[in-house]
């Protein structure tokens, strides 16, 4: 601040000698020296050539190199101008510039002297402050600028015009900083352009002509900067990475930590540290890249990514620093060894590319390519499944890679490199599965089956009898060799049909058509559109339920086929409108199953639509009124199989029997349908909200068999197996005359029917007793036997596994009945109600029970046994058990 003060003094004498024509020569060069520091004050503006400024120039030491013009300003005439904190480039570089004033004095009001204005200089501001102003004064002061004006290039030392601060600009932005950016051309601006001049190989003048200028906008405006794109910065970043600058992915995007990268290059190089990938920064890069082969005893930052990739790969425990030690030589020995490369132990050129391609894979967690879909496809096939397949490569996707490359002792990284693809491809190919077989890929087969209705399969890898039987049937289904072997194509198949892009939530052109099908068809309110929603899904599956398609939803080909054959024949349909012979015909069957009042003539209309709209609701078709090929084979199916009056056929015997047994009765047992027939059959109809035309169609026929309680009883053992023996008492003949009973006795109540396993003294497997009650369909299954190896008394049994809550409580109902009957009338010890796994009740569809009537080597219990009236009154008593547990009612 003393240095600034003197110096404001030399300035008022100088001052004060141009106004008033003073000279102080007392002044001594000592003091001179002593007033200015050495911090020299640029001297952008030019000399004015006056006598004065000599004198003064005489005054001050040339060793500052301060000119009049560096220390006094032109002002204003009209308003004191303020002075400016901002220093001059022409004073010295912005960095090195200190104890500017943080304030500004207020104008006056009243017009300026110079002298007025280096008093507010030295009030207020440094002498750099001073000398860094610039004002522009009015014409008539003019003539006291001197400072020269260049519009056109070159821009040179002492030129003052706005379009050298662009220029100015730019080199700070490059680096060739510490420049203010005015108007003004000085000494450090002329400095600043010599060193770019010399840093980009031009001619060094220190003048901005227009090569310097076409360089400067070039470099300024790089493509190789922050925010652009451009496939070269591609390998820019490839370089970075390589070299040690790493974390940049590599793509054709220059981000901020591009920029970030690319100035710790160039700070680390002595280059420019502006972040622009300019010509010295990429000689540069590509001169170290060349050159950047590392080996054991080298230290350098390129290690530490190499380290880090290394790590990233599984090739790991490498400390991230930039020595490249023993361990590091191994695991490069060990990562050239894995991908195929000549096992060194030298990070060379080639170990790097190949770590970067591999640490840069498109097939890794968070990238997208068409052949993640391919690896997905393989994953799933192969067991690793639950991947939707397409070309997103996510977390599961990462998970399943993992576990497939630890299965088959690859690196987990969870990377698809080339190992674990070719890996993948191997064991795709060799993927074949047969009954026997326990696999991972079975889950996803038999899930598969599932989903396209060749149900019934438990997720598991056991690949049993009823996965080769569904195989088979999904072979045949779509025209495969039916092998029951899960094969490649039989596989592929499955995964075609799974993915295709004619189901619920894709979109593709074709289902445009697929919708236009269906709505011709009747399965219609389809809006026109390429998408696939609920309702596409709901009619397909109708579709494929009308045709006996498997009803899955998904339009696969065999639909499509089905499809496309319905629609080309639906010229042939009837419809309303219709003029043709065949309605006539259509008319009379409509009239004959009860959809009457129609006129027989050619004419199709409203009331003919109507009727058929009503048979195709009574069947389960699509009720739009058009005779389609189902709809009229339905009609003819139903006139073929129906009994309806003046039919004389031995099926109206066992309908009459059974509505006689279901209280619509008194109709005799003949074969002639009558006029009480079908009365009888109209009043079942109505009671089953069916169509009471009095016609016995299938769905009638079909209703009174599901009327009836079915009861289906099996006296254990038989034939050859004569069960247990006791006194020359066998088992199969007591059990026998028990069941027969129970069948005679349970038929006299209403709804019921009864079957037996056997009526008589055969062989029959435990397997085809459980069959023939499955496939009946019975309600309720009752097993009969004696026990035997001493002991007394009476038991029931029921599967110890999972059974229904109706199993327990009826086996409580008809335990409890027996055994109240068997205590109270022979004292017979009551067991309790247990649990086994026996065949019969662990294979039935239906609540089942096992009863053990008494121990036939009891020679006590065998003696009421070997009683046949106590046999029968055994099969009463069991009969009535299992009609109070059922509540039924006596005819």
């Amino acid at each position: 601040m003393k240095h600034h003060l003197k110096l404001l003094s030399v300035i008022i004498t100088a001052v004060f000698s141009l106004v008033f024509g003073f000279s102080f020569q007392q002044v001594s060069a000592s003091e001179d020296t002593d007033l200015i520091p050495e911090t020299t004050i640029d001297d952008e503006a030019t000399t004015t050539e006056t006598t004065n400024q000599s004198e003064l120039g005489e005054k001050i030491n040339n060793e500052d190199e301060t000119t009049l013009d560096d220390v006094v300003d032109p002002v204003d005439g009209e308003e004191e101008e303020e002075l400016v904190e901002e220093q001059s480039d022409e004073e010295q570089p912005i960095e090195n510039n200190q104890n500017v004033s943080e304030e500004s004095p207020e104008p006056s009001n009243a017009k300026s002297t110079n002298l007025e204005v280096e008093t507010e200089s030295k009030d207020n501001s440094s002498v750099d402050d001073a000398s860094e102003k610039e004002e522009q004064g009015s014409p008539q002061e003019s003539e006291m600028s001197i400072l020269s004006v260049s519009t056109e290039l070159p821009y040179k030392k002492g030129d003052n015009h706005e379009k050298i601060i662009p220029v100015k600009v730019k080199l700070n932005a490059l680096g060739f900083d510490g420049i203010a950016e005015t108007g003004n051309f000085g000494s450090h601006t002329e400095k600043r352009v010599k060193e770019f001049q010399a840093y980009y190989g031009l001619k060094v003048t220190g003048q901005v002509d227009q090569l310097t200028l076409d360089k400067l906008n070039e470099v300024y405006n790089s493509t190789y900067q922050n925010g652009n794109s451009h496939s070269y910065i591609t390998e820019i970043k490839k370089m970075l990475n390589a070299l040690g600058y790493g974390g940049l992915a590599e793509g054709p995007v220059f981000g901020n930590l591009t920029e970030k990268r690319v100035k710790e290059f160039q700070q680390d190089n002595g280059l420019k540290a502006h972040g622009i990938a300019d010509d010295p920064t990429i000689a540069a890069l590509e001169n170290a890249y060349n050159k950047s082969v590392y080996k054991k005893g080298d230290h350098h930052p390129a290690v530490t990514e190499i380290k880090r990739k290394l790590n990233a790969l599984g090739f790991s425990g490498l400390a991230l620093s930039g020595n490249f030690g023993s361990l590091t030589e191994k695991r490069i020995k060990e990562f050239q060894s894995y991908y195929g490369l000549s096992v060194t132990g030298v990070a060379d050129q080639q170990t790097q590319d190949k770590l970067s391609v591999v640490y840069n894979s498109p097939y890794q967690n968070g990238k997208s390519d068409s052949y993640t879909t391919e690896i997905k496809k393989m994953l799933n096939a192969i067991g690793y499944d639950g991947l939707a397949e397409g070309p997103v490569f996510g977390n599961l996707t990462e998970k399943r890679v993992k576990e497939f490359q630890q299965d088959n002792g690859l690196k987990a990284h969870g990377i698809a490199d080339e190992p674990t693809i070719a890996a993948l491809k191997n064991a795709y190919s060799k993927t074949e599965f047969k009954k026997g077989d326990n696999h991972p890929t079975v889950i996803e087969i038999k899930r598969n089956l599932n989903r396209l209705g060749f149900s019934g399969l438990a997720l598991s890898g056991n690949y049993g009898s009823l996965t080769e039987k569904r195989v088979k049937q999904f072979q045949e289904y779509y025209g495969l060799k039916a092998t029951g072997v899960a094969d490649r194509a039989t596989q592929e198949k499955l995964n075609e049909v799974v993915n295709s892009p004619y189901q619920k939530g894709k979109k593709n052109t074709f289902t445009a058509e697929i919708k236009k099908m269906l709505n011709i068809l009747g399965y219609n309110g389809l809006a026109d559109g390429s998408s696939f929603g609920s309702l596409t899904e709901k009619r397909v599956k109708q579709f494929q339920r009308d045709h006996g398609l498997k009803s899955h939803g998904i339009a696969d080909e065999v639909t499509i086929k089905r499809l496309e054959s319905e629609y080309q024949n639906s010229d042939d349909f009837l419809k309303k409108g219709d003029r043709k012979p065949a309605v006539i015909d259509l008319k009379k069957k409509l009239n004959s199953l009860g959809y009457d009042g129609l006129a027989l003539t050619n004419n199709f209309g409203s009331l003919t639509e109507k009727r058929v709209k009503q048979f195709q609701r009574d069947y389960g078709l699509k009720d739009y009124g058009v005779v389609d090929e189902r709809t009229s084979n339905k009609i003819n199916s139903v006139l073929a199989t129906s009994l309806k009056k003046g039919d004389r056929k031995a099926a109206v015997i066992q309908l009459k029997r059974d509505l006689n047994s279901l209280g619509y009765d008194g109709l005799a047992l003949t074969n002639n349908f009558g006029s009480l027939t079908e009365k009888r059959v109209k009043q079942f109809q109505r009671d089953h909200n069916l169509p009471a035309n009095g016609i016995a169609d299938e769905r009638t026929l079909q209703k009174i068999e599901n009327s009836f309680l079915k009861i289906f009883i099996d006296p254990g053992h038989g034939g050859s197996d004569p069960g247990a023996l006791g006194y020359n008492l066998r088992e199969k003949d007591v059990v026998l005359d028990i069941g027969l009973k129970i069948k005679q006795e349970l038929e006299k109540y209403a709804g019921v029917k009864v079957m037996l396993s056997r009526a008589s003294d055969k062989t029959v497997s435990l397997d085809a007793r459980t069959r023939a009650a499955n496939n009946w369909n019975a309600d309720y299954f009752v097993s009969l036997h004696n026990n035997a190896a001493g002991g007394a008394g009476f038991e029931t049994f029921i599967y110890n596994g999972s059974v229904s809550q109706e199993t327990k409580n009826r086996q409580r109902d008809i335990h409890k009945h027996l055994a109240n009957w068997l205590s109270s009338k022979n004292n017979i010890r009551d067991r309790g109600m247990k649990r086994a796994n026996y065949h019969v009740v662990r294979e039935t569809k239906m609540p089942s029970l096992l009863i053990e009537y008494m121990f036939i080597d009891n020679y006590r219990e065998n003696q009421l046994l070997k009683s046949k009236s106590y046999r029968n009154s055994l099969g009463k008593v069991t009969a009535d058990a299992i009609a109070k547990s059922f509540n039924l009612k006596k005819r």
